[in-house]
């Protein structure tokens, strides 16, 4: 806005200064005139003198329509920038999304995260199941599957580990029309305790990182346990989406996988 100001103010002064070197430049060759032919140019001063006063006329109302034109932008600039800038942080704050560790379920216990194993009968057969039918798998995993309740998340989590269900594609529970997704993390096996620690999970435009780490000093146990997590993502457009698995303590990316969410469940 200044460097418009700027040239609007330079373009006037050239303005100006063009227009009182030509009014001299007159005056000075009328001046000449009248001392030659004083009775025939009697009214020639007159005339000039008007013409100057017109000239003044005129760049008072270009200088004015100008300055007029110039604030009526400024104007619009101002009003219009803070709701752009309103809506690029509103949809910046939409495509990084953090989401709420009390909203996830673990295979574990920790503190302010659900316990998936605890929360219902049903739920801790269905994860007792995957661990037998998978004979203990210790390679980890993330994937995304669909269906309304940890119910189904864990249902279609059982489909990929005991039923040779590819997870390349989103993994449906029973319920195939669906239209929620659930990002799925397996963070491996381990005794009892808390061998993994989840830090945070965002889903960040069309990434779902997840950070976790070990801590350095564990205490050993004789038992066996499969580490996963359940992480809510409500409906998501259609679009590829990479499910990060983090080293919280490192920021290294050791596990990725893309998955396509199709507009329809068919396609």
């Amino acid at each position: 806005m200044n460097a418009l100001l700027a040239w609007i103010a330079s373009i006037v002064s050239s303005f100006l200064a063009r227009g009182c070197a030509t009014v001299r430049r007159r005056s000075q060759a009328q001046r000449a005139a009248l001392g030659r032919f004083p009775r025939r140019n009697a009214s020639t001063g007159f005339k000039a003198l008007a013409r100057l006063a017109m000239h003044g006329v005129l760049t008072a109302v270009f200088v004015g329509v100008f300055t007029c034109a110039a604030h009526a932008v400024h104007e619009q600039l101002a009003g219009d920038h803070a709701p752009l800038q309103e809506r690029g942080e509103q949809s910046d704050a939409q495509l990084d999304k953090s989401i709420p560790l009390s909203s996830v379920f673990g295979s574990f216990a920790q503190d302010g995260m659900q316990n998936a194993a605890r929360k219902n009968k049903t739920l801790a057969r269905s994860i007792n199941t995957i661990f037998g039918e998978s004979s203990g798998v210790g390679a980890s995993n993330v994937f995304l599957v669909s269906g309304d309740s940890i119910e189904d998340a864990v249902a279609a989590t059982l489909r990929v580990f005991a039923a040779s269900t590819s997870a390349d594609d989103v993994v449906k529970s029973d319920d195939a029309s669906s239209s929620h997704f659930w990002a799925v993390a397996y963070l491996g096996i381990s005794g009892s305790g808390s061998p993994w620690i989840v830090h945070d999970i965002k889903l960040d435009g069309t990434a779902v990182r997840i950070r976790a780490s070990k801590p350095k000093i564990q205490m050993g146990a004789a038992d066996v346990h499969q580490y996963f997590l359940w992480v809510p993502l409500g409906q998501l457009e259609p679009a590829t989406y990479d499910i990060e698995l983090r080293d919280a303590e490192t920021e290294r990316l050791t596990l990725l996988r893309q998955v396509v969410v199709r507009r329809n469940a068919d396609e």
